[in-house]
């Protein structure tokens, strides 16, 4: 075999197999790869596979070593290209001419191109791309003339086998479009499993699995039917997430954009009360939010915006929670007993103008000894945006007292003002204080009533809807009644519908008068009367008087009759004859019956009864008569005197002591006997029978006659 050698040219490739040398002792007969070579040691002949035959290679042939392609190469010559190192041995067999390196096979060529060997079908090189070898970037073209990556095919690939293995860091296709499982008749079955899986010290796998009809995540996330489970394997709703690891978060949503927003639940339920967002603990409702409003609690109707079925717990500026929720809604503070701190309570606030929020008042309990409390309420009236302009107006304290101006309310209701204050108690009306009570600033008196100097403004008390009692500004006080006294000077009165009380200094003496059916005027007594008689009742010097009204009409002086009275020592007169006024005993109705008493210038006590003679004699004693303790009826009387009558007999009678004896010569006599006599004991007063008075005073004794 002739060797030459050749000026450098460089080699391309464009179809590559793989080379099958046979060594065999004769001609090869074992079928192999189109372009395999084979030696037969035997004859020194070399053969080649081409056509499904093996052909014997020309022994002429000649053994080249250059950097170029040989030129007017014969079959069998074998090219050895020094620049790459590559092995060629040339192939004609009448219908394919070509070169064929040496471990590859199928119609080959070389180009003028340096540094690239390009492949096609036939002895045409110039436009074929089907396969491109850039030597000088090491990079294979499959489709294209040009390769950017180490592999880049022009067109669809097609891998056929069990498993397909790619060792890149990253896998990067542009086409959006990836199908698995892409058989000839594709079903559910054949899907089974089908998926990716990611390795690692444990497999990442997303499978589709038919028996589930899901996509199954072995990191826990599976999509069912439209449902997505996170770490439930059936999910049950469109999101349904399932945890079980403890101080572990289920979800955690971080938005940390400056314009971002949160999580956005919206929702079209046509029922107020369907559930957009419910949170549940085991099977218990805690959480439920609806067209109607939020529940907090166990409950599927909202009765408000915000709908709490429980307790609410609130903490101040540096509160920890060590107590116990006692209430439905707890306020919880963290400052020290005494303290105000506006900041651990309720506080009250607007954003009116759109400068920010305003506050305006608040509301704090706050801590006192022995675990006790106080509820502070204040106002903000500096003007400033935050708690500072809050100070504090009324206090309950824990006593139960209330405090107004003051932060130690000593009573129910106790306002805190100083001597020099015009503070207090004011009823207003039209933005006008109308009365109330003040304390006077400069002798600290409490002053109660109208406290307006102008309009003539009195006090009131009313019960069932109806004025039952009025203090005049002219001092009367009425009861029952809204009529307006005269009373002035040294006259003060208590007005009733039909009368009054009043008490004077009239005279120099001190009076109190009961009035019925009288308005009032100085002077003696009350000397104006509305329709009807008028009465008067008077209490002077002890005495206790009664008098009428004997003439006069309203407008007109009244002339007063003294009818009874009572004396300081306890006798009973009257100006005309006592009587008595009782229910008629048989008549009924609207009948009644009135007696005279018996009247008489000595306090006379009568004493009488019957008794009928035995053998002629009857004794009377007046203690066992009368019912009375022996001894009572001499204690009693004096000056007794007895008078005894038998009807057509004659009797006679003698008194000794208490003992009245009768006696009469008709044996069975039957005698009325009668004893008066005059009252002696210590609680008899003594009775002024005549006596004058000034004529102005119905009261007033001049002198006793």
């Amino acid at each position: 075999m002739t060797i030459k050698r050749y000026p450098a040219a460089s080699v391309s490739a464009s179809t590559v197999a793989s080379l099958v040398t046979n060594v065999t002792s004769g001609a090869p007969t074992t079928p192999a790869s189109e372009g395999a070579i084979a030696i037969d040691t035997t004859n020194d002949a070399i053969y080649i596979r081409s056509g499904n035959a093996w052909v014997e290679i020309d022994t002429e042939a000649t053994a080249i070593v250059q950097d170029g392609a040989p030129a007017s190469p014969v079959n069998g010559d074998i090219w050895y290209e020094s620049d790459t190192g590559r092995t060629l041995i040339y192939y004609a067999d009448g219908s394919s001419n070509q070169w064929v390196e040496v471990g590859v096979a199928s119609a080959a060529g070389v180009s003028g191109i340096d540094g690239k060997v390009q492949f096609a079908e036939g002895n045409t090189f110039a436009s074929d791309t089907l396969l491109h070898w850039d030597n000088t970037n090491n990079r294979l073209g499959v489709g294209t003339a040009s390769p950017s990556t180490t592999l880049h095919i022009g067109g669809d690939l097609t891998v056929d086998g069990t498993t397909t293995t790619i060792n890149s860091t990253t896998l990067t296709i542009d086409d959006k479009n990836i199908e698995l499982g892409s058989v000839d008749t594709p079903s559910d079955t054949t899907a089974d499993g089908g998926g990716i899986t990611l390795k690692g010290a444990s497999d990442k796998t997303i499978l589709w699995e038919n028996d589930t009809d899901a996509w199954h995540f072995n990191q826990g996330i599976n999509v069912t039917a439209g449902n997505v489970g996170i770490g439930d394997t059936t999910p049950n709703a469109k999101l349904d997430v399932y945890h079980n690891a403890d101080n572990e978060w289920v979800a955690i949503f971080d938005q940390d954009h400056a314009t971002g927003y949160g999580v956005k639940i919206t929702g079209d339920m046509t029922a107020t009360n369907d559930a957009l967002l419910k949170i549940e603990q085991g099977s218990t409702q805690v959480f439920r939010v609806t067209q109607a409003g939020t529940i907090l609690g166990d409950d599927t109707v909202a009765g408000a915006a915000l709908d709490v079925r429980g307790q609410i717990m609130a903490h101040g500026n540096a509160a920890a929670h060590d107590g116990v929720n006692v209430g439905a809604i707890n306020i919880h503070g963290g400052v020290a007993d005494t303290v105000v701190d506006w900041g651990e309570g309720l506080i009250f606030t607007s954003g009116a103008g759109g400068s920010g929020n305003w506050t305006h008042a608040g509301i704090v309990g706050v801590g006192q000894t022995g675990f006790r409390g106080d509820l502070v309420f204040g106002t903000d009236g500096d003007g400033t945006q935050n708690t500072t302009g809050i100070t504090e107006k009324m206090r309950i304290s824990w006593t139960g007292n209330v405090g107004i101006g003051t932060t130690a309310p000593t009573n129910l209701l106790s306002f805190g003002v100083g001597l020099n204050d015009t503070k207090g108690l004011s009823l207003d009306y039209s933005g006008e204080a109308k009365g109330g009570m003040l304390l006077n600033p400069n002798s600290g008196e409490v002053r109660m009533g109208a406290i307006n100097s102008t309009g003539d403004y009195f006090v009131t008390l009313y019960a069932d809807n109806a004025e039952k009692m009025r203090v005049q500004t002219n001092g009367d006080v009425a009861f029952g009644t809204t009529r307006a006294g005269v009373g002035h000077r040294q006259y003060y009165h208590l007005l009733f519908p039909k009368g009054g009380i009043m008490y004077s200094q009239t005279n120099g003496q001190d009076q109190i008068y009961l009035c019925s059916n009288a308005t009032t005027d100085p002077g003696s007594g009350w000397d104006y009367i509305n329709d009807g008689p008028a009465g008067l009742l008077g209490i002077d010097d002890g005495n206790l008087y009664f008098l009428a009204e004997s003439s006069g009409t309203a407008g007109n002086a009244i002339t007063w009759t003294n009818t009874f009275q009572v004396t300081n020592a306890g006798v009973l007169t009257c100006a005309s004859t006592k009587s008595f006024d009782i229910p008629h005993p048989i008549k009924g109705g609207n009948h009644r019956l009135r007696h005279y008493d018996t009247e008489g210038p000595r306090p006379d006590l009568i004493y009488r009864g019957t008794a009928t003679l035995s053998g002629g004699t009857a004794t009377v004693d007046l203690d066992t008569e009368s019912d009375m303790t022996d001894g009572t009826w001499e204690a009693l009387c004096t000056d007794p005197w007895a008078l005894v009558a038998s009807s057509g007999n004659a009797v006679e009678w003698s008194l000794d002591g208490k003992t009245l004896t009768i006696t009469s010569d008709t044996a069975d006599a039957v005698c009325s006997w009668m004893v008066i006599g005059e009252r002696n004991d210590a609680n008899v007063g003594t009775v002024t029978t005549e006596y004058e008075t000034d004529g102005s005073d119905p009261f007033s004794v001049l002198e006793a006659e």
